[in-house]
């Protein structure tokens, strides 16, 4: 089957962040977590539609975790303030992440561990999304994008290293219309 949609590489973030801070339970039982961005900076990839670099100010995340299941949600946000002194704009990133187990010692921990987890070993699949700004960054804020993440201890006490792939999803051009998705037939 040939696919529909495929992915090319568009920015780069990465992060100095604080590690959690437990803010207790929802009515649901899941956990919620605050993450505070020490420091952060966005820059397009070389097959990006146009290149920039920024620095993302304030940036935070209110993550909630159902801990039973493993499931973690971020929901981030920030503000991309571009190097080119062009006017900020906003920066937000939500998903979901199966599987907790491998990044918690990071995040968690406030003594130096040396850990480090790659890109794609847990199930963590981001949505960065852009508003604002200048017209000449108004394709962030047009375009959809996903991403994937990793994480490695700092070496300080109390932070950690967040790097953020993101990639722009494109629609694959097809010779395939409504009824003709499937190679076989349906069985009822």
């Amino acid at each position: 089957m040939q696919p529909f949609t495929y992915l090319v590489p568009a920015l780069f973030f990465n992060a100095t962040v604080n590690t959690v801070k437990p803010l207790g339970h929802d009515s649901f039982g899941a956990a919620l977590g605050l993450f505070e961005f020490e420091s952060a900076t966005l820059y397009s990839e070389p097959e990006f539609d146009f290149q920039f670099s920024a620095s993302v100010t304030s940036g935070i995340n209110f993550a909630t975790t159902n801990e039973t299941a493993g499931i973690s949600s971020p929901d981030f946000r920030g503000t991309v303030v571009p190097n080119d002194g062009a006017a900020p704009f906003q920066m937000k990133m939500s998903g979901v992440q199966l599987g907790n187990e491998a990044v918690l010692p990071v995040i968690s921990g406030n003594i130096p561990s040396g850990l480090e987890v790659p890109y794609g070993t847990v199930y963590r699949v981001l949505t960065p999304t852009f508003r604002g700004g200048e017209s000449k960054y108004k394709t962030l804020e047009n375009s959809v994008f996903v991403a994937s993440e990793t994480v490695s201890d700092s070496g300080i006490p109390g932070k950690f290293l967040l790097g953020v792939k993101i990639s722009k999803v494109f629609a694959s051009r097809t010779n395939i219309t409504i009824g003709e998705e499937f190679s076989g037939e349906i069985s009822t």
